[in-house]
């Protein structure tokens, strides 16, 4: 526990002791508040704050509460930011969070209040706190990106959960620091296409350099996962942007091409092939019974093996195929006792 009165005026026991001021005081009970109100140096500091309201200006009590909010708003904009780079729902978490910060002890926040109906906790209020932090953030990382000497592009297209097609960018470039460099990647721009063709993908681009302020003079590389939108030798958007900056590089993903090489190697192995079609079949067999997933986990607990999940292999994720070996290979005693369960129940 602190007194906030002892807190505001830095007040100490007679002994020197910081306590309820600077230090809390942990003996939680009704006897040590009531010791504590009693004390010198709590009297002096109610003396010193009834004082203060006497006596301070009209000015300069209002600009102790300004400060106050300000100071509350800061602290509320924190909590916000926490949530946003722990990808935690900031709508529906916010207010929870508030109210348990503020139980935490930190009572300033309760300054965010401003009167019977204005918290700055709806959603709208959250919705422009979020959008304030993200405009400081983005403009720091655009005047970095504008002093580099020169940056690449990283873009991919992708859809989302209402099935829009998007287009997602990204801008690796040099940070000079106290005549340090440092190369940064950051992610800079997601806009909706169309369409998913190359000049949309390159009209897009356009706009996003006009909007940010930058040159195509300065762009030196394009990486992308090789798709031939991306890479075509006529209209691919690394072409038509290659009219732009003649000098800049066209980058194919090499884990993208590493995936491409190795699932197209498998397809040749009549070995592999075999294993990936088990693979598949297994997954299948118990993510489409939920009877067969219980006995699965039952046998797992009993045998005393780790509870692993089976994994889909597919060629267009990457390792996904080592995932689900992985996923076998620690269960695969459960998964024999399994099947031969299932196997005597058709039988």
């Amino acid at each position: 526990m602190l007194c906030r009165a002892c807190q505001k005026f830095n007040m100490k026991a007679r002994n020197g002791s910081g306590v309820w001021s600077a230090i809390p005081c942990v003996a939680i009970r009704k006897d040590s508040v009531q010791r504590h109100s009693e004390t010198e140096a709590h009297q002096q500091a109610l003396g010193l704050e009834r004082d203060g309201k006497e006596n301070t200006p009209v000015n300069e009590v209002f600009q102790v509460q300004v400060n106050m909010q300000r100071l509350a708003l800061e602290g509320a904009m924190k909590c916000l930011y926490w949530l946003g780079k722990n990808e935690i729902s900031h709508t529906t978490k916010f207010t929870s969070l508030m109210d348990f910060v503020k139980g935490m002890g930190c009572t300033y926040l309760e300054h965010l209040d401003q009167g019977a109906n204005a918290h700055y906790t709806s959603e709208r209020a959250i919705q422009e706190m979020l959008m304030s932090i993200a405009t400081v953030i983005s403009d720091d990382i655009y005047k970095s990106i504008r002093s580099s000497p020169t940056f690449s592009l990283l873009m991919d297209e992708t859809t989302d959960v209402a099935i829009l097609k998007q287009l997602i960018t990204y801008i690796k470039y040099i940070k000079t620091t106290d005549n340090k460099c440092e190369v940064k990647t950051a992610f800079v721009h997601i806009d909706d296409l169309a369409d998913g063709k190359a000049c949309s993908i390159v009209k897009s681009t356009q706009d996003m350099f006009a909007q940010l302020d930058l040159s195509f003079t300065d762009c030196t590389a394009l990486g992308s996962d090789g798709a031939a939108v991306m890479v075509g030798r006529r209209t691919g958007v690394a072409t038509q942007l290659r009219e732009l900056n003649s000098s800049m590089i066209n980058i194919h993903c090499v884990a993208h091409r590493l995936a491409l090489a190795a699932g197209q190697a498998m397809a040749g192995i009549p070995y592999l092939k075999r294993l990936s079609s088990t693979l598949q079949q297994l997954f299948y067999f118990y993510q489409n019974s939920a009877v067969r997933m219980a006995g699965l986990q039952e046998i797992q607990k009993i045998l005393g093996s780790s509870e692993v999940r089976l994994k889909e292999a597919k060629h267009v994720r990457w390792l996904s195929h080592q995932r689900a070996v992985d996923a076998v290979r620690r269960s695969l005693s459960s998964i024999i006792v399994s099947l031969e369960r299932e196997s005597e129940r058709t039988t």
